[in-house]
């Protein structure tokens, strides 16, 4: 449909007879990229190509769409004052036309690719010498269009400038007369003795410009309306700058603009937790840990006059689940950003849960950043609250490399949580093989048990880890061992009804199907207990299984026997 779509398009903007539209059917484009090319030399040829140099790149590059009256203004603003100079701005079917139908106004006044394989083609497109001499080059077209945001935002029209420092004195407003006859009023009402101590009042001027402004000429919108550009700006100047660095001309703009708190306009992606500057500072910090924005972090750290409290580095972060920063840069993931934080914040500190940035480096599988924090000295031993190492947590998840990384620099295997359970319980529990039979080659105990008497072959049964209840059986698990009721791992799988992890146990020499619990109970029991027909036809094919007594037969399932 787009393929018809762009020829029809083509034909329409090409041809002027008969004969060309013959000729352009019998060189019809073979795919979309050819197309997508021949748009491309149509837009070389036109005269306001250079609107098609900065529209397709701009729209590639913004986070979100332009409308079209955003857009529009973008075109028209001043990238070094950062004025919209509104008799530059092109009519709107315009900027459609020039760009040769790749990109179109959606039904909300968005403007976008037309297809999504445009981007894909301009991205891979070889350099071409009248449009894109260099390529596309989105991240740096990003800045280009970020940059203009930063100028934007910081132009005089968002400075609230009440009035000029050099106000002309004749248009001061003169307010001494209606002073001095207040003042003779009350004068009047006061006794002599009193009155002798007034002395008589100045003539006050009070500055008051009638000229307009610079940014309120005939070419400019008035400061009291807001552009569409200005939202624009607002939203996306932040995340448009991530790349941008010092030798940039809007450098002093940007740095002015991320420091400088903006109670009026509310120019900041973050959220400062109060009116001071540290917490907007705090705010800034965040933000840019979440979004890895490494310039953001620049400034605070080179900042100087006034120079943040070094507390913020390690406060909580109440915007991200009270994470202190290096423990949110430890589950972003960006090894420059948890190594510039490195240098201000306390590698040590223990967040709310009682967990150090390692735990959480270790649980997102941050191999890089959990080494950084291991040459920073931060202890393996620590537990959390629920009284997990590191490992733990690492095991828990799968993270096989990690779980070799910690272990290899001191990590206990068979250091036990608040619930008695070692790093092979998690692994074992979440069916995660590997991570297993790597911990049992590091030592791990395999028939080590929790304070419920569980061993991990417990753990990976009831949850139906097959393919783990089967490794753990090969490294010589104790099949009949039992917890502190008495029940073993076969009882337990037959009552959670784990057909094949009944099946696995049965076929292991030695298992004892006819183990009772505490309260006299049978695997067999179990499974009839909670209607799991399978196990239990499975635990009565076994030879030597001790058959339930017939008014436990009706009590418990009715006609599951013949």
């Amino acid at each position: 449909m787009l393929w018809v779509s762009l020829q029809l398009e083509s034909l329409w903007d090409d041809c002027y007879s008969d004969a060309d539209i013959q000729n352009a059917l019998a060189n019809m484009p073979k795919d979309l990229s050819e197309i997508y090319g021949r748009c491309l030399i149509r837009i070389s040829r036109q005269h306001n190509r250079f609107l098609a140099q900065k529209i397709l790149p701009w729209v590639c590059a913004a986070i979100r769409p332009f409308t079209i009256s955003q857009l529009r203004e973008a075109l028209a603003i001043d990238s070094g004052t950062g004025n919209l100079i509104q008799d530059n701005m092109p009519p709107a079917q315009e900027l459609l036309k020039c760009c040769s139908n790749l990109i179109i106004q959606d039904c909300n006044g968005q403007v976008l690719l037309t297809h999504y394989s445009v981007r894909q083609f301009l991205e891979s497109r070889m350099p071409d010498p009248q449009l894109f001499p260099t390529g596309l080059q989105l991240s740096t077209r990003g800045l280009e269009l970020g940059e203009l945001c930063v100028a934007h935002l910081a132009s005089p029209r968002y400075a609230l400038a009440l009035q000029s420092p050099n106000a002309r004195e004749e248009m001061a407003v003169n307010v001494g007369p209606i002073f001095e006859t207040i003042v003779e009023k009350l004068g009047e009402s006061i006794p002599y003795f009193g009155r002798l101590r007034l002395t008589k009042p100045r003539r006050v001027r009070i500055p008051w410009s009638s000229q307009p402004s610079r940014a309120t000429t005939s070419t400019a919108t008035p400061v009291g309306e807001l552009l569409s550009f200005f939202h624009f700006a607002k939203e996306q100047w932040a995340p448009l700058t991530n790349e941008i660095g010092k030798d940039s001309d809007c450098w002093s703009k940007f740095r002015m603009l991320a420091l400088k708190p903006n109670l009026s306009w509310r120019l900041h992606p973050w959220e400062p937790l109060g009116e001071s500057l540290d917490s907007h500072f705090s705010g800034l910090l965040g933000w840019a840990i979440m979004n890895r924005h490494l310039p953001f972090l620049d400034l605070l750290f080179d900042l100087q006059n006034p120079k943040p409290r070094t507390d913020i580095f390690n406060l909580p972060l109440c915007h991200y689940s009270n994470l202190p920063p290096l423990h949110l840069a430890s589950r972003v993931g960006d090894a420059e950003t948890a190594q510039r934080l490195l240098q201000v914040c306390n590698p040590k500190k223990i967040d709310d849960t009682g967990r150090t940035a390692l735990h959480h480096a270790a649980e997102t599988a941050l191999t890089e950043i959990a080494l950084l924090l291991l040459k920073k000295r931060v202890s393996l031993k620590v537990k959390d609250d629920k009284g997990q190492t590191a490992l733990h947590l690492a095991a828990g998840k799968g993270y096989e490399m990690m779980v070799r990384e910690l272990v290899k620099q001191g990590a206990g295997v068979n250091v036990k949580d608040n619930a008695g359970q070692i790093a092979l319980f998690l692994a074992a529990g979440n069916g995660h093989e590997s991570v297993v039979c790597g911990l049992c080659d590091m030592g791990s105990s395999v028939n080590g048990k929790d304070n419920k008497g569980w061993t991990a072959l417990f753990s990976a049964a009831v949850n139906g880890q097959e393919a783990v209840v089967q490794k753990l059986v090969g490294l010589v698990a104790d099949v009949n061992t039992r917890d502190d009721d008495g029940r073993t791992v076969l009882s337990w799988a037959a009552g959670s009804g784990q057909e094949v992890v009944v099946k696995i146990l049965l076929a292991k020499d030695g298992v004892d199907p006819n183990i009772r619990d505490k309260d006299g109970r049978t695997p067999q029991w179990w499974a009839i207990k909670y209607r799991h027909e399978a196990a239990a036809n499975l635990l009565l094919a076994v030879d030597g299984v001790e058959r339930l007594q017939q008014d436990c037969k009706i009590l418990l399932l009715g006609k599951l026997y013949p």
